[in-house]
């Protein structure tokens, strides 16, 4: 029997993690999905474990300020292949439930406190982030930099990203087949239709645009 686990994040070492610590233990071969992982956790925790991270690990402050790209995370957590697996363990407040299967995998749910920042605490856990609060995910250095924007809607996010325009970048978007809206002179900005094939076909792409206007 194939059994993976999937966890929200390894960003912090809280209850949760304790819950992941006593699942790791009883299913010892099992890989661990996740949205991304502090590496120092790894070491202490599961250093001859596998474990598969998605794209939001490799982008600017993925890992270090992972609140950016929370409306990254549901769609990308719909993006882990655990097709092959007889049974599938989440243990979740937020995102990793959220996750695909296929009709024969057994999906079980270990919910921990739901997303209270969702509804009820949502201006504290807003005015706590370090970023700035008119978008989500923009912030350089502990200070407001919108050097990309995401619009999230129900089947695709707007990106926007801050770059100057050239005609290298614009052909690397045309070859990848990218829904360019439009170039907004007056912002500097890249408007990007992104799908979720997107995010798997033009991963690599997508992470040098992002590294690209983060390091302006």
């Amino acid at each position: 029997m194939r059994v993976a686990l999937i966890h929200d994040h390894l960003a912090q070492d809280g209850g949760a993690e304790n819950v992941l610590k006593v699942l790791a233990s009883l299913f010892p071969d099992a890989p661990i999905y996740t949205l991304l992982c502090e590496k120092k956790n790894i070491d202490k925790y599961y250093s001859q474990r596998h474990i598969e991270t998605s794209i939001i690990q490799k982008l600017p402050g993925g890992v270090s300020h992972y609140q950016w790209y929370m409306p990254l995370m549901p769609m990308v957590v719909e993006f882990f292949d655990l097709s092959s697996y007889d049974v599938v363990i989440s243990d979740s407040s937020s995102f990793a439930k959220g996750v695909i299967t296929s009709t024969h995998t057994l999906h079980i749910c270990y919910c921990h406190t739901p997303t209270r920042y969702l509804w009820s605490d949502t201006h504290q856990y807003i005015n706590e982030l370090k970023y700035n609060k008119f978008y989500v995910g923009l912030a350089k250095d502990g200070q407001p930099d919108n050097f990309v924007i995401f619009r999230p809607k129900k089947s695709n996010t707007t990106m926007e990203i801050r770059l100057e325009q050239t005609a290298e970048t614009d052909k690397l978007i045309e070859d990848a087949s990218l829904d360019l809206m439009e170039y907004d002179n007056k912002w500097n900005r890249y408007r990007i239709r992104i799908s979720k094939q997107d995010l798997t076909k033009n991963k690599e792409l997508i992470v040098n645009l992002l590294k690209m206007a983060y390091g302006k």
